[in-house]
């Protein structure tokens, strides 16, 4: 079993989709794909997946298979953020893993606002605002 190669990092702004594709290409066929999440099975109500997609590649160096899932997370939030899989299986029950990353960008956000203050000329005046993001403001 091949897929594309490990590592990806996704990024999404937080409340949009998230989009991942698993493609599996292989010989004997891919049967099945299983989508993780830290390490448990990946599934709620703001997931959704395609129907798998199956088709036979043929090129000068034989026949393989090939299978395509997509896994689209709706409203992707900062708990989101962390390490996914997605794992195909043959009719063999050889299993193959690849793992990718997923970072939920956070738009800035006031955390806290400055206190009023009254001074009296010249005196300066000093204002703290605390803003929270990420990738950190």
């Amino acid at each position: 079993i091949t897929f594309p190669p490990d590592g990806h990092t996704f990024y999404t702004n937080e409340f949009t989709p998230a989009v991942f594709q698993c493609t599996a290409t292989s010989n004997p066929e891919p049967v099945n794909v299983s989508w993780y999440s830290n390490g448990m099975v990946f599934t709620g109500a703001r997931v959704n997946l395609s129907d798998p997609e199956t088709s036979l590649v043929t090129t000068d160096r034989g026949s393989t298979f090939q299978l395509s899932q997509t896994l689209t997370l709706d409203d992707a939030r900062d708990e989101d953020s962390g390490s996914y899989s997605c794992q195909a299986e043959t009719s063999d029950g050889t299993k193959v893993n690849q793992t990718f990353e997923l970072f939920v960008r956070i738009a800035p956000s006031i955390t806290g606002a400055p206190d009023d203050l009254t001074v009296v000329q010249p005196e300066d005046a000093t204002f703290t605002c605390v803003a929270t993001a990420r990738p950190r403001p």
